[in-house]
């Protein structure tokens, strides 16, 4: 595959199997994720970079890395696929796992063959991405109760941007459509630039 994978967590365990998977699906690179600013170079060699969290990591460690990867400046790491690999998925790690902006949580069985066309699955296809005051990451509208739950997140009510993108492993990201939204209502470009200004200087720190 030509794209890194960043392997976030403890080394040992199943963090092993982790690496095994990723050496046998072949990535054209695999690293211990250490600091942002790695990945932010290694974009320029592989476009596209997979961030593969071992649920055992620390809770702070999760929120903190994935923070820093969807609130990165650099849009091929910002809207890279961010992947859990959990051998039980509990209710708590998928509520953070949504909350953070993860794109997929992976449960055992854990093959290779099996991992590589759910890694697959997220390149080449339009994704859309919401950015809340509070959230950034893949739509979440339709996962576990969040239809229930007063969230700006659902389209309704808040300020948000709405971001279509495609995942490329020559080009990276590619964005088709970046649109910004006041109480469900599309706003015009100039009002739209404006907003989204405004909102996003409150945004964008980590």
């Amino acid at each position: 595959m030509q794209a890194t994978a960043f392997i976030i967590g403890p080394e040992d365990g199943s963090g092993l199997g982790i690496m095994d998977l990723c050496l046998e699906i072949g990535f054209r690179a695999i690293v211990r994720f250490s600091k942002i600013e790695e990945a932010e170079q290694q974009v320029k060699r592989t476009p596209i970079c997979y961030f593969l969290f071992n649920a055992d990591a620390a809770s702070d460690q999760i929120i903190g890395i994935s923070k820093a990867i969807r609130f990165s400046r650099n849009r091929q790491v910002r809207f890279a696929p961010m992947v859990c690999f959990a051998e039980n998925p509990n209710q708590k790690l998928v509520a953070l796992c949504i909350q953070a902006g993860f794109d997929d949580i992976f449960a055992p069985p854990f093959s290779a063959k099996r991992a590589e066309e759910r890694l697959n699955a997220l390149l080449e296809r339009r994704l859309m991405f919401f950015e809340t005051p509070d959230y950034f990451g893949p739509d979440r509208r339709n996962r576990m109760d969040m239809k229930k739950r007063n969230h700006t997140d659902r389209g309704k009510g808040g300020d948000h941007r709405r971001i279509e993108i495609t995942r490329n492993v020559d080009s990276g990201i590619n964005i088709l459509h970046d649109h910004f939204y006041r109480n469900g209502v599309r706003q015009t470009s100039e009002r739209s630039t404006r907003l989204m200004n405004s909102a996003r200087s409150t945004q964008i720190a980590v």
